[in-house]
C-alpha cells in the first residue's frame, strides 16, 4: 500500500479499498478471457446498485494486499461479487466485500439480460454456496 493511502493513524484509510475493488474487477473480467474491448462493454454498461463491506483488520503503509474476486450468483441482468482481500505477507484478511451489479440498456437506463457469451463464461464461476 502507498503512503498516500493511508490516514493520520498510519492505517489506510478505508474509502481508499473502493478503487482497489473496482481494479480488481476490471482484471476479473480479463482473467475469465474477456478482451480489453470487451472488459470496456461489460463497465460501460453495468452499474453498482449495492455494495456491503466488513473491514477485519486494517493494512498499513507497505502491506502488500492480495485481491480474490469470486462469483456467488448471476441473475437475469444481475450479478452478484464477492471480494477478499488478504495481506500477502501475515496471511490474514482484511476485508470482505460484496457488490451487486446490474447491466442496463445505456439508451433506456433499463435493466438488459446479459449476453450469452458472458453468461457462458461467468455462470462457470459462480461459487457454490453451502
Amino acid at each position: 500500500m502507498a503512503y498516500a493511502d493511508t490516514d493520520a493513524q498510519g492505517r489506510v484509510y478505508y474509502g481508499r479499498f473502493f478503487p482497489y475493488l473496482d481494479r480488481a474487477r476490471d482484471e476479473f473480467w480479463q482473467s475469465l478471457g474477456f478482451s480489453e474491448e470487451e472488459t470496456i462493454r461489460i463497465e460501460d454498461t453495468v452499474v453498482t446498485v449495492e455494495m456491503h463491506i466488513r473491514y477485519f483488520r486494517p493494512a498499513r503503509f507497505f502491506d502488500l494486499l492480495r485481491i480474490f474476486v469470486e462469483v456467488i450468483k448471476l441473475g437475469n441482468s444481475s450479478l452478484h461479487l464477492r471480494f477478499r482481500i488478504i495481506n500477502d505477507k501475515t496471511k490474514e484478511e482484511i476485508l470482505e466485500a460484496t457488490q451487486v451489479h446490474v447491466q442496463i440498456d445505456p439508451e433506456t437506463q433499463k435493466s438488459t439480460p446479459w449476453s450469452d457469451r458472458f453468461r457462458e463464461i461467468v455462470s462457470q464461476r459462480v461459487k457454490n454456496e453451502t
